[in-house]
């Protein structure tokens, strides 16, 4: 079963982004768009069958909102210099999630209680390995798999 992230969901809300899900073409997981003024994070429907993995996405492209705002529909880009902008973005956003995911006072206190292992923090914090990778790296902390 799903547990839909309603503390993400609230804070979207509290934003004025509204959140929906829809069927997205190809590997696209997510968007974030501001339309007319009208912020939205759509997410696909295959995010229903996980977790951590919506949770991680959902962060994401909240993330997209607090750092680069009025950027994130799909684009192709042939440009170096747009390729790398979008490159930057993608950090943000994604380093904006990890520290809302997992903050520093609570990754301390996992370690703590003797959570080490990357599985057991992802099922600890209920996001994937690549988002504990990811932050943890932020940190520069190596870890066992």
């Amino acid at each position: 079963m799903v547990i839909i992230p309603q503390v993400l969901i609230n804070q979207a809300a509290y934003e004025g982004i509204h959140v929906m899900f829809s069927k997205l073409e190809g590997r696209i997981l997510a968007y974030y768009a501001v339309d007319a003024g009208q912020a939205f994070i759509v997410l696909s429907e295959s995010l229903k069958k996980d977790t951590a993995i919506l949770r991680c996405v959902l962060a994401e492209e909240l993330g997209h909102h607090y750092t680069s705002v009025g950027i994130g529909v799909p684009v192709t880009h042939t440009l170096y210099r747009d390729r790398n902008k979008l490159t930057q973005d993608e950090h943000r956003a994604k380093r904006w999630a990890a520290e809302y995911l997992l903050p520093l006072d609570k990754l301390l206190r996992a370690f703590r209680k003797g959570i080490r292992h990357l599985w057991e923090l992802a099922e600890y914090f209920r996001v994937t390995e690549e988002m504990i990778r990811f932050r943890l790296k932020m940190l520069k902390v190596g870890m066992a798999s």
